[in-house]
């Protein structure tokens, strides 16, 4: 995310907003974001600071017909 990042600001982009469906934001990746993009977002697969859009509703509706299953 940060290369593609880098790369959209090399081509001229006033600002970047970085999402991420599973936003696991490992050793410094989640600073060295902060420090280029104008936000950073994140759902709650993975809760962090930076958890702003819930799917948690949606998983379990998906994988609700997998109970019978077992």
């Amino acid at each position: 995310m940060i290369r593609a990042l880098e790369k959209i600001m090399e081509g001229g982009a006033k600002k970047v907003i970085c999402a991420a469906t599973h936003g696991l934001f490992l050793y410094n990746c989640l600073d060295r974001l902060r420090k280029r993009a104008a936000a950073v977002y994140a759902s709650d697969s993975i809760v962090s600071d930076q958890t702003a859009v819930s799917i948690r509703a949606k998983l379990e509706a998906l994988y609700a017909p997998m109970d019978t299953l077992f």
